[in-house]
């Protein structure tokens, strides 16, 4: 018999099923932010060659430079960091997309939904954080969730993505050939770990 699905690999699903939502939604830029909690959906964007990435150790400046890009005509632009106030860092950045009606994708790591309200580090209640500003589209904790998430992109819009530990699995199931689907790539590893340290 086998047992449940580790966290790891219901993690490696849900971002891999979300990077295909943004790329089926238009996204071809994205503006990873430093953090631990997003580490699944780093990795699973770093898998994706056709997309051009941009990294940001700081939040709110990281979702302004996506505007930027929004408005020098790169199209839907995401924004990937980690969760807790992190993602509020976003607000401001959301306020004015929707001033403009950008499409800028919020995606916004989160600890399990039973960990909201606890005090735990990291931990606020993320879903509907943004308002009306960039709705929240999904609060997902498993790929499956992501399915009814719509957008139209004349607005920026909030995925709130929970991923439980252990975060990752060894860092070779991240290998191309370990992606399902679209997102594999035969020619090698998502990244080369052993340029690392």
């Amino acid at each position: 018999m086998v047992g449940p699905m580790s966290a790891a690999a219901t993690n490696r699903l849900l971002a891999v099923e979300a990077v295909r939502w943004a790329l089926a939604h238009g996204v071809a830029e994205v503006v990873l932010c430093a953090g631990a909690r997003n580490l699944p959906l780093v990795a699973a964007w770093l898998g994706v060659p056709a997309v051009r990435l941009w990294h940001h150790p700081e939040e709110r400046s990281a979702a302004f430079f996506a505007l930027g890009r929004i408005q020098a005509g790169a199209g839907p632009v995401a924004v990937v960091v980690t969760s807790g106030t992190a993602a509020a860092e976003l607000l401001p950045a959301a306020i004015e997309g929707h001033l403009q009606g950008l499409p800028l994708l919020l995606l916004t790591a989160d600890r399990p939904r039973q960990f909201r309200g606890s005090a735990a580090p990291q931990t606020i209640v993320q879903p509907g954080l943004f308002g009306a500003y960039a709705p929240t589209l999904a609060d997902a904790s498993c790929a499956a969730e992501l399915a009814p998430a719509r957008w139209d992109r004349d607005d920026p819009a909030h995925l709130n993505l929970c991923f439980d530990e252990p975060l990752l699995a060894g860092l070779e199931d991240w290998g191309g050939s370990a992606m399902p689907g679209a997102l594999a790539d035969p020619q090698g590893p998502v990244v080369d770990w052993d340029g690392f340290g």
